[in-house]
């Protein structure tokens, strides 16, 4: 199952909560290549002011197996597109 944008911005919050805290994070679903690599491709976008592209990148350095064709690239424009009107209030 895809994550919601609902999910991603709860995990995506879960996450700065942690960050804040000094805590370590580790995000996984079960195969860890669609949902996970997703919710990482969204933190990276908001949080560490990467494109998408590059944040992809990245991604695959770390776990070759995730490709461009698992993550939800409807989530992730979701995403952007909900944190650009947040900026923009």
């Amino acid at each position: 199952t895809l994550p919601s944008l609902n999910s991603i911005e709860k995990a995506i919050k879960f996450m700065n909560e942690a960050y804040t805290n000094n805590e370590k994070i580790f995000v996984h679903c079960k195969a860890g290549m669609g949902r996970s690599a997703t919710i990482v491709l969204c933190h990276l976008v908001a949080n560490e002011k990467m494109s998408a592209d590059d944040a992809l990148k990245l991604i695959k350095e770390k776990r070759p197996e995730v490709t461009a064709t698992i993550i939800d690239f409807e989530c992730v424009k979701q995403f952007v597109d909900s944190l650009k009107n947040e900026l923009e209030k």
